[in-house]
């Protein structure tokens, strides 16, 4: 029933799920072991999507196609400094990394350094892919990179930001081990912004 056999079925997966405007929509893996919906649907990973089958009947309820929104998150660097950000909802005292989605037809590279200049002011040259994360709250792929800055004078965004400076390594470091001058911290070292973080502080 509903042309979806076990012949489609790759493996189950567990979709977390969010609400978005009162609606239920499946968003990215959280956890495998967990192979239901909350309608008690089997779910199993097709190649274009994920099948819902009744666990009960094995009939087919629905094909979900999730979406993923690639985000573009940097570490922007200028000889021994860093250049991070503070945004309005962010925990006392923290700083991060610059961080915007990618728009269509955009490459990684071009909207690192166009999300830089818009958020900071500050020109990019070379860009370097570091490493990724799938982020569940949204449906969000957050792509990691090293960009050197070519301008130094900050003019940043007031509606995004709340602040934005440059920040030694040494500065950094601090930060990182809690022993900050100021208290101001860095994201935690399992979100893709701290090991951004902590990766150029150990190069």
């Amino acid at each position: 029933a509903g042309g979806l056999g076990p012949g489609h079925a790759v493996r189950r997966r567990e979709h977390a799920q969010r609400r978005a405007d009162g609606e239920q929509h499946i968003a990215v893996v959280a956890h495998p072991h967990r192979p239901f919906d909350h309608l008690g649907h089997e779910r199993l990973t097709e190649a274009d999507g994920v099948a819902l089958e009744d666990a009960s009947t094995d009939e087919a309820v629905r094909v979900e196609l999730p979406r993923t929104d690639p985000v573009a998150i940097m570490m922007v660097t200028h000889e021994n400094s860093c250049l991070l950000g503070r945004s309005p909802h962010f925990p006392a005292g923290m700083y991060s990394c610059l961080a915007g989605f990618i728009e269509a037809g955009e490459t990684i590279e071009d909207a690192v350094r166009r999300e830089t200049y818009e958020e900071s002011g500050i020109q990019l040259g070379k860009v370097t892919y570091v490493a990724s994360q799938p982020w569940p709250m949204p449906h969000s792929l957050m792509i990691g990179c090293f960009a050197e800055a070519i301008s130094t004078t900050i003019n940043f965004d007031t509606v995004e930001l709340e602040a934005c400076r440059w920040f030694s390594k040494e500065d950094l470091r601090a930060m990182i081990d809690g022993t900050h001058a100021e208290g101001l911290t860095p994201p935690l070292e399992g979100a893709i912004a701290g090991y951004l973080m902590r990766q150029w502080v150990a190069e």
